[in-house]
């Protein structure tokens, strides 16, 4: 990524929101360490993801992201207003469909978690990721 998180989430949701017709809101809690360059790809998989599906699946209008802190974790929570689904029953990489999977993927390579709430016109995806070393740089993002 090379940037913060929030800066490319906000990249990346100024191109979806050029070609669909939502609204994508991006906000965080100023006082967030600075994650480190694996954290921030896997984070920014995991929205970017959440708001692909929000968009092209669940026909979103408004499309919100936070991020934030809890205790001693990293938050991010995407939330929409789209047409929602059932989390238990997707398709999944045997019917070629990779997205849901691979974010469960990208927050347990983190010791962290992926939660999604939906129903028909909400979904919240909700991503935590501990705080640690193995998180936080050192260094700030650029």
């Amino acid at each position: 990524l090379g940037t913060s998180l929030e800066k490319a989430l906000r990249t990346v949701s100024a191109e979806f929101a050029a070609y669909c017709d939502c609204e994508i809101l991006i906000s965080s809690d100023p006082e967030l360490p600075v994650l480190n360059e694996r954290a921030r790809s896997h984070l920014f998989r995991i929205g970017q993801e959440a708001i692909y599906n929000a968009v092209r699946h669940g026909n979103a209008k408004n499309i919100r992201v936070e991020m934030g802190r809890n205790d001693s974790c990293f938050v991010i929570r995407i939330e929409d207003d789209g047409g929602g689904f059932d989390p238990g029953d997707v398709p999944g990489p045997m019917q070629g469909h990779f997205g849901l999977g691979s974010m469960r993927d990208r927050a347990s390579r983190m010791n962290g978690s992926l939660v999604i709430i939906s129903s028909p016109g909400r979904t919240v995806v909700t991503g935590t990721v501990p705080l640690h070393s193995n998180t936080v740089s050192h260094f700030p993002a650029p």
